[in-house]
């Protein structure tokens, strides 16, 4: 799997553009620096691990790496390196190791560049009262990318981000931070964790890109698997989402190739790992329909479709037999209605938290007798304004939140370094 974007500027030669190549490998996601010939859309590799570049009329490739400006003399007749690059600069912005930070260059060899936000991109956590008030529960934990609660709220699972990019899950008590691994794949993501309904086993996606990936069920106290189905080809996405009751199977999201529809399925539980023909349709739709969750009751189930041309939430009953009410569409606080960004059931199961578009967090309570009814929702906490990132309702009807850095879309900070290209010229000589 590969992705193309344009990285720099047209090479002297006038066939070949700069281009940034990602892909999906044993290391991860990565981001090299190739050269594609206009003509026939055809790549050269030039550098793995590399950002956005720039060519130089003094002979230099000059490209970024995570936070770091590297540069290497280049032919453009050869299109190749002439030497290994080397490290020129640093303090660039650049949040994750997949996302090199970006900088500019000037004609006149003026540099530019945007500096990491104060503190760094640590995402320190937090619990968050009913009432707005914010306590510290874990000072620094870098590259956290979402929380999980444990059905009785007690832990926590928190997928983190490696030096390399690949996910892996830890485990914490709430009354206390205490993190273990869980998953320690060296060549794989670990994601898209559900709990079981007695918080004793966990069901995860491995993503490797091998024979090894699929869904997996983990015993959350000795950390033993087991694979339980794996995708039918390369390309198919399986991600589990919720824990039917009673052992009754795992809902997924599941895409038989990269862009196609996804779909809802059921996924029987047994001794044997299960194949394709045993999945079962769940809540089928011709729109596309992802990411069940199921409230600790075991009754209603929430999922997000698109069917009314925007990504909604939108809530079910589930019957003791398996089979669902009509959904109804949670209409949040947003001014336009533009979707939802994420949702979580209330630790009794009988509220659903939705984020909306603005990043306002939203309770909104679900009753299901006489039949399945919802609530307007009613404003939690700002979201944006408090930088929370991802959330999980845990038990005290409280949340543990972690933080977004200290950043904007605008860009209040700017490093400028007049005449940087002569200090390069000095740096890394280039022989005629």
């Amino acid at each position: 799997m590969a992705f193309i974007g344009l990285s720099g500027n047209e090479l002297p030669d006038g066939r070949h553009l700069l281009v940034n190549v990602v892909t999906y490998g044993p290391r991860g996601f990565l981001s090299s620096l190739g050269a594609m010939e206009i003509e026939s859309g055809r790549v050269k590799m030039l550098v793995e691990d590399a950002g956005p570049s720039i060519y130089l009329p003094s002979g230099h490739l000059v490209f970024s790496r995570a936070d770091a400006i590297l540069a290497a003399p280049f032919d453009p007749v050869a299109v190749e390196l002439r030497s290994s690059p080397v490290a020129v600069w640093g303090g660039l912005s650049s949040d994750m190791p997949i996302n090199p930070g970006a900088f500019r260059l000037t004609d006149s060899g003026t540099l530019m560049y945007k500096p990491p936000p104060p503190g760094g991109w640590n995402y320190g956590m937090s619990t968050l009262s009913a009432d707005g008030k914010l306590e510290p529960w874990l000072g620094e934990l870098k590259w956290l990318i979402n929380l999980w609660p444990s059905p009785d709220g007690q832990r926590v699972l928190m997928m983190t981000a490696n030096a390399r990019n690949l996910y892996s899950l830890q485990v914490s008590p709430v009354d206390q931070p205490d993190l273990s691994k869980l998953t320690a794949e060296p060549n794989a993501d670990c994601d898209g964790p559900a709990w079981s309904p007695d918080g004793k086993q966990i069901a995860y996606v491995r993503v490797g890109k091998d024979d090894a990936d699929g869904v997996y069920v983990m015993n959350a106290e000795s950390g033993t698997s087991r694979r339980i189905i794996k995708p039918a080809n390369a390309d198919q996405t399986i991600f589990p989402s919720a824990w039917l009751p009673g052992d009754a199977g795992l809902l997924i999201t599941i895409r038989d190739q990269i862009g196609s529809r996804p779909k809802i399925m059921r996924l029987p539980l047994g001794d044997k790992q299960a194949t394709a023909a045993e999945l079962i349709a769940f809540l089928p739709s011709e729109s596309n329909r992802w990411y069940a969750t199921l409230s600790s009751t075991g009754r209603a189930v929430a999922f997000v479709s698109d069917e009314s041309g925007k990504s909604q939430v939108w809530i079910a009953e589930l019957r003791p037999n398996g089979e669902t009410g009509r959904p109804i569409m949670v209409r949040t606080l947003g001014l336009r209605d533009g979707g939802n960004r994420s949702h979580l059931w209330a630790q009794d199961g009988k509220s659903l938290y939705v984020v909306d578009e603005r990043e306002r967090l939203q309770k909104i309570a679900v009753t299901l007798e006489p039949q399945l009814t919802i609530s307007a929702p009613v404003e939690v906490a700002d979201f944006e304004k408090l930088r929370i990132q991802s959330f999980a309702p845990i038990a005290g009807d409280r949340f543990l939140v972690n933080f977004k850095p200290e950043i904007t879309n605008d860009i209040t900070s700017l490093n400028i370094v007049f005449n940087w290209t002569e200090s390069l010229k000095k740096k890394v000589p280039v022989s005629k």
